[in-house]
């Protein structure tokens, strides 16, 4: 069936650990050698424990049947793409944060956001094809580049990532048992898992957990995992709200944490915040869904469509409707189950199984049009 493309290379700006992009590259580089493809990596930057993965970016002209971009900020690695002498090629669309979350906290990060958005028009009308991770990401790179024509155009949502749910090490159970009881043993415990970044619209969460605190459940403790690095005005910001509603017990900065450790938090968490203005896609919050954790989430952006149409949504600035479902999550039973079951159907719509039978279908659709 799939017998035109024999070889693929997948080139990317950095592939590194803990990362959606990268996740994406390694799971599309399991499937295309699970079927017999000849497939490679090509990075700009490699994470040290990914060197076996794939190779360093060279002057050397890349050569395939199908040469993959995956595309999120820009850098040398376009220029390669460009000059690769690939019979098909092809850009996967992560999304690119909307450069005004970014004015005022990080003017650097601003330029490269306005740079990759200005360098995805050019790139864009050298490719033979384009796949996103969400209907929402294709539509969002039609309105960044314009009429994308006849080019064939595919969805291919990011799967559960199983390497993800080993068990924590022992060294990841002792820094547990080193957290103080107090932060343990609270009667809520929300969490938020991701980049400590302006869209990731933290500012409401405390809010809410303001509200939920007086109104509902005043034992209540917000967990944040995730690095602030190029956000260090945001987490300023964050922290002066944090400050005004008298909260510096309530909100815990963990950083950046092993893999082992986020499995603790997800599993001893009573519920996921997903309040972001902008997501391409959101993998945490299929991750929450994994482990059994409910997900409160606005009902915008690419988050709604990975959360699912029976989601348990509450819309933006509802600082009262979202305290009010946090408590009924948290502490009624019968709705936290029904959300449960929800998101586990939803759940099967990310399985292993199924991202390669779309990859698959990916792969003959090409074979079908060129």
């Amino acid at each position: 069936m799939i017998n035109k493309i024999s070889s693929v290379i997948q080139l990317t700006h950095t592939l590194t650990i803990g990362d959606a992009i990268s996740d994406s590259i390694l799971s599309m580089h399991e499937t295309f050698m699970s079927i017999g493809l000849r497939s490679s990596i090509v990075a700009q930057f490699i994470h040290r424990d990914l060197a076996n993965f794939a190779s360093r970016l060279s002057d050397k002209k890349l050569s395939a049947d199908l040469v993959i971009l995956h595309f999120s900020i820009g850098g040398w690695i376009i220029l390669a793409f460009k000059r690769s002498s690939a019979r098909i090629k092809g850009m996967v669309f992560h999304n690119i944060t909307p450069p005004v979350f970014f004015d005022g906290v990080n003017q650097r990060v601003l330029r490269h956001l306005k740079s990759g958005i200005s360098s995805l028009k050019k790139v864009s009308d050298i490719c033979d094809f384009f796949i996103a991770d969400s209907y929402y990401n294709l539509k969002t790179l039609s309105c960044y580049v314009g009429d994308l024509g006849s080019k064939p155009r595919f969805v291919l949502p990011l799967k559960v990532n199983k390497k993800k749910f080993q068990k924590p090490t022992l060294l990841d159970k002792l820094n547990w048992f080193l957290v103080p009881k107090q932060l343990k043993k609270r009667k809520a415990k929300l969490l938020f898992v991701g980049r400590i970044a302006p869209n990731k619209n933290l500012e409401d969460c405390i809010r809410v957990l303001a509200k939920f605190k007086r109104s509902y459940e005043g034992d209540t403790v917000f967990w944040l995992a995730g690095t602030y690095q190029d956000c260090e005005l945001y987490r300023a910001k964050l922290e002066a709200i944090i400050s005004y509603y008298q909260l510096q017990d309530s909100v815990i900065f963990w950083g950046p944490v092993s893999e082992g450790f986020l499995q603790l938090l997800y599993k001893n968490a009573s519920a996921y915040l997903a309040f972001s203005k902008h997501e391409g896609f959101c993998v945490p919050v299929i991750e929450a869904f994994a482990y059994g954790l409910p997900v409160i989430g606005f009902k915008c952006s690419g988050l709604a469509e990975t959360m699912g149409k029976r989601a348990c949504f509450v819309f933006p600035r509802s600082v009262n409707r979202a305290a009010r479902i946090i408590h009924r999550v948290v502490f009624n039973p019968s709705f936290k189950n029904r959300i449960l079951r929800c998101q586990s159907r939803r759940l099967s719509y990310f399985s292993e199984e199924k991202f390669t039978e779309r990859l698959k279908s990916i792969l003959t659709s090409l074979n079908d049009f060129f």
